[in-house]
């Protein structure tokens, strides 16, 4: 299947437009094609790329924020802000199972993103300071969970993705808490 531009609202600037279709659907474009894979076990191309797409993704977040949200502030800051004013969470589940927007902005840089981008996608946690300072595993158990689907989306399901306005019936929500058993 061919790869579908981002869609944008009918009021967004040409700048912006132009910036987007330059810049940020070729990005997208990469996450398309992962998404296509694992492919047939005659090319061993036997990997999904699961959490290459949501680091990409979240580092799309993290650059868009800065490039198009705003150039202020630290980067923690911008990111979290872009998500809780411009992520759908109108379509996540409300808590105590879901979480909220500031919430949600937050786990998502603070458990999600960081790790993904700085700690090969486990959490850590900062021991000492200054020239002291240890970096190691952390000790504690997240009741949280961050849905990045473990097995190869069907063309359809894809193509659903890219051009569904809202969240697919088959997608899971983003941030769920995991209810102890």
């Amino acid at each position: 299947m061919a790869y579908h531009q981002l869609m944008l609202a009918p009021y967004t600037s040409q700048p912006v437009v132009d910036f987007i279709r330059r810049h940020v659907d070729m990005q997208f474009h990469d996450v398309h094609v992962m998404l296509r894979l694992p492919l047939s076990s005659e090319y061993e191309l036997d990997a999904g790329c699961n959490f290459a797409s949501a680091n990409w993704l979240l580092t799309l977040i993290s650059g868009i924020s800065t490039v198009l949200y705003k150039q202020t502030g630290d980067a923690g800051e911008r990111f979290i802000e872009s998500l809780v004013n411009y992520y759908p969470w109108q379509y996540e589940p409300e808590p105590p199972q879901g979480v909220g927007a500031q919430e949600g902005a937050h786990l998502l840089y603070d458990l999600f993103r960081n790790p993904l981008a700085h700690a090969l996608g486990v959490s850590t946690e900062r021991c000492g300071s200054g020239r002291d300072t240890v970096i190691r595993l952390q000790s504690r158990n997240n009741p949280l969970d961050l849905n990045i689907v473990k097995g190869a989306l069907s063309e359809e399901q894809i193509e659903n993705l890219e051009l569904s306005p809202t969240r697919p019936n088959y997608a899971q929500a983003t941030i769920i808490r995991v209810v102890p058993q």
